[in-house]
């Protein structure tokens, strides 16, 4: 469980949530043998939190920011900052989709 309680950044912003979150999932699966339920809260707003796996939150911020035009083309105004972006965003997809193995977006194996 990786819970993000604010909507400043996404599991796709930064490399902590695949090394931490994605990490422990693949720590699990190599002690065990089996792939954990990996869950995600969202407690953004304290009165409505909420509890997605973490193939739903994927697909969810994937759909929403990752490949939604607007996103895009306004980081594309930002020139090289805006290449940068799209390029860890992509690199941090990649991340999730090789540790926990659940994100099912892009991905390779179930």
């Amino acid at each position: 469980m990786k819970n993000q309680d604010n909507r400043e950044h996404d599991l796709f912003d930064s490399d902590d949530y695949f090394q931490e979150h994605g990490g422990m999932i693949a720590c699990v699966r190599a002690l065990t043998g089996k792939n954990p339920v990996a869950y995600f809260g969202d407690s953004a707003n304290p009165a409505l939190p909420k509890v997605r796996t973490l193939a739903e939150e994927a697909a969810r911020v994937f759909r929403t920011r990752v490949v939604n035009p607007k996103w895009i083309h306004s980081v594309m105004r930002h020139g090289y900052k805006g290449a940068f972006e799209m390029a860890s965003t992509i690199d941090f997809l990649f991340g999730y989709d090789a540790t926990p193995r659940s994100c099912k977006i892009g991905c390779t194996r179930a």
